[in-house]
C-alpha cells in the first residue's frame, strides 16, 4: 500500500496550533478578572498567544511547561518582557543554578504576579500624570513636559535612580523614533565627575528632552504618547494584540491632534476607572 509522505514539521505546527487554542481558552477562563485590567477582552487572546508563543520559541522556551510559562509572563508583563524593565528581576530566577526547573518556573510566575499587582496599584496615578500631559494644547507641548511626566511616572513604578530612568526613557524614545522612521538621538554622555563639576559651577545637567527640540509638533506628540504608554503597558505595547483597542485609538488616520488627545484621554480614564473600581471592590 502506497502512503503519502509524512511531514513531521507540519505535524508539529498543527500540534502547536491546537495547543495554543487550548491555552487561549484556559487563560481566558482562569485569568478572566485580569483581562479588563490589562485592558483587553477574550477575543484578542488567540492572536496574543500566537505572538507570545513565537517569542517563547525564539527565546528557547519551546517545551510545554517552559513555553506556557513564557506566555504567562508575557500576559502579565507585556510582550518582549525579556527586553524590558522586568528582565532584571525575572532572568536571575530563570537562570538560578541549583534549583529544579519546576521550582524556577513556579517562582518566576509568582514573582510576575507580584510585579503585576504592584503595577496595577500605581497605574491609576501614572494615568493621572499622563492625563495632565494630555491637557496641554498639542501645539504648546514641550519636550520637557514629556520628560517630567515620564520621570514622575517612573518614580511611581519604583524606578528612582536618575541614570536608570534616563536609560529607560532613551530606550522607549529610540523605539518611538524608529516607528517614525527617524534616526536615534545622539547624546553626549557625562561622567559622574563631569556632572559634579557642572553642578559645582552652578550649571544645569542637560536633560534628555534638550535633544528633542528638532522634532516637529506631531512627532513630539507621538513620542510623548509612546514613551508613557510603554512605561505602563510594556515596551512593545504597539505590537501586542491584547491592546488592539488602544491601537485603534493611536493609529487611526485622523488629521486633528486634538481628536487623538481626546480619544486617548477617554481610554486612560476608562482604564483608570476599571483599576480603581477593582481595588475598591477588593477592599
Amino acid at each position: 500500500m502506497m502512503l503519502n509522505a509524512i511531514d513531521l514539521d507540519s505535524m508539529a505546527r498543527v500540534a502547536r496550533k491546537q495547543s495554543d487554542i487550548r491555552l487561549s481558552r484556559y487563560l481566558c477562563d482562569t485569568l478572566a478578572p485580569l483581562l479588563p485590567r490589562l485592558p483587553s477582552t477574550p477575543q484578542y487572546m488567540p492572536a496574543f498567544v500566537d505572538a507570545a508563543g513565537k517569542e517563547a520559541i525564539t527565546a528557547g522556551y519551546s517545551d510545554g511547561r517552559q513555553y506556557n510559562t513564557h506566555i504567562t509572563l508575557s500576559l502579565l508583563l507585556g510582550l518582549g518582557w525579556q527586553n524590558d524593565i522586568h528582565q532584571a528581576t525575572l532572568n536571575p530566577i530563570l537562570t538560578a543554578p541549583g534549583l529544579p526547573e519546576p521550582t524556577r518556573l513556579n517562582l518566576v510566575v509568582n514573582t510576575a504576579i507580584t510585579l503585576r499587582q504592584q503595577i496595577e496599584r500605581v497605574m491609576p496615578q501614572a494615568h493621572q500624570i499622563f492625563i495632565t500631559l494630555l491637557s496641554i494644547n498639542p501645539g504648546a507641548l514641550q519636550a520637557q513636559n514629556i520628560w517630567r511626566a515620564f520621570e514622575q511616572s517612573a518614580l511611581l513604578y519604583g524606578i528612582n535612580e536618575s541614570q536608570h530612568v534616563q536609560i529607560l526613557f532613551e530606550t522607549y524614545e529610540a523605539d518611538a523614533l524608529h516607528q517614525l522612521a527617524l534616526p536615534p538621538v545622539k547624546r553626549r554622555k557625562y561622567s559622574v565627575y563631569e556632572q559634579v563639576g557642572i553642578r559645582h559651577m552652578g550649571g544645569r545637567i542637560p536633560l534628555p528632552s534638550d535633544d528633542l527640540h528638532h522634532l516637529q509638533s506631531h512627532q513630539l506628540l507621538y513620542l510623548g504618547h509612546h514613551v508613557l504608554l510603554a512605561l505602563s503597558f510594556g515596551r512593545f505595547f504597539y505590537r501586542n494584540p491584547l491592546f488592539t483597542e488602544l491601537h485603534d485609538v493611536l493609529y487611526r488616520k485622523i488629521a486633528a491632534p486634538h481628536q487623538l488627545q481626546h480619544l486617548l484621554l477617554q481610554f486612560l480614564q476608562r482604564h483608570q476607572h476599571t483599576l480603581t473600581e477593582e481595588a475598591s471592590n477588593g477592599d
